[in-house]
């Protein structure tokens, strides 16, 4: 597997979790604006990945730290597949909810998307890219502190409707 297919799965991912956040602000009114918020901030790190791709494929940018990420990434692809599984079930309460949301944020995927972006010194030209490389590790590493604080502020025992 190349580069490029690595950082579709990449795209892939976020997208996945974006639409995961939107299924969740539909279902539990009390986190509709967290749970919108994230979706929108996910399908941004979604385009930021795909204009990197595309600096890439023209030969502007440096993207070759992808190429070690082949096992986090299908690692959480499997994760968000078993989320999607669970978004189904008519119990799922929102705490419940969050603590999946929880878990896709720290998964495998994230944890070394953060650290490799963090390094710029990977990123060769595409200064505007580096910038939202770094929005999206900023996003990324908010989203765990929104959830907690907003499990910690009360998160009601509200069901999926």
């Amino acid at each position: 597997m190349d580069v490029t297919d690595k950082i579709l799965k990449f795209i892939h991912f976020e997208t996945r979790c974006a639409a995961i956040y939107r299924h969740l602000s539909v279902l539990f009114s009390d986190a509709k604006e967290l749970f919108g918020t994230i979706s929108k901030e996910e399908d941004g790190h979604a385009a930021i990945l795909e204009r990197a791709l595309s600096c890439f494929k023209a030969g502007d940018l440096s993207l070759e730290f992808f190429a070690f990420l082949s096992p986090q990434i299908d690692e959480a692809l499997d994760l968000v597949s078993k989320i999607e599984s669970r978004l189904t079930a008519k119990d799922l309460t929102l705490p419940e909810a969050l603590e999946l949301m929880l878990e896709m944020e720290k998964s495998v995927a994230e944890k070394y998307l953060i650290g490799y972006l963090i390094d710029m010194s990977f990123v060769k030209g595409g200064l505007a890219i580096s910038h939202e490389f770094a929005k999206m590790v900023c996003e990324g590493g908010c989203h765990v502190t929104q959830i907690k604080e907003f499990m910690r502020n009360g998160a009601t025992e509200e069901r999926g409707r």
